[in-house]
């Protein structure tokens, strides 16, 4: 996954500023999270499915139970069972995680100072899954649609 950085401007303000696809903080604490919170005894990998518009991270199984699907729509979650307490501690000391709940928190208010479009949280009524839906700056989508114009013009000529 390439980080990349876009210069925009508003028309709005004389300021220039700079916004990221992703945020690397938000791409860095979904990615830890999803390590810490997955079920080792199943033997199903983590996905990483890098698309145009968006990055979907899935893991299985799901969240605890006391997560829940009405819960992740809000963004309000609160989950002091961890199924891995040693992968936490190691992720601690890589300072990749804080073990202290504060994983959401930290992937909203990057996501908004970047400009970037709310996450997406999705699980089953079995928890037997569990998806993070991380969507591309806007910015990055017009620029492609820029772009793909241009070349059709170039080709009509």
């Amino acid at each position: 996954i390439k980080n990349l950085k876009k210069i925009v401007k508003r028309a709005d303000k004389v300021e220039t500023y700079g916004v990221y696809n992703y945020p690397y903080a938000t791409l860095e604490e979904a990615l830890a999270n999803v390590v810490y919170h997955r079920a080792y005894d199943i033997r199903e990998p983590i996905e990483v499915r890098v698309e145009k518009e968006m990055i979907e991270i899935v893991s299985f199984p799901g969240p605890d139970r006391s997560v829940t699907k009405e819960g992740l729509k809000r963004y309000k979650v609160s989950n002091r069972r961890y199924r891995n307490r040693r992968i936490g501690d190691i992720l601690k000391e890589l300072h990749l995680t804080e073990g202290r709940n504060t994983g959401f928190g930290k992937i909203l208010r990057t996501l908004e100072e970047n400009g970037s479009p709310k996450p997406e949280f999705e699980t089953d009524d079995d928890h037997s899954y569990f998806i993070s839906r991380l969507f591309v700056h806007e910015a990055f989508l017009r620029a492609g649609k820029k772009e793909r114009e241009q070349k059709r013009a170039k080709k009509r000529r």
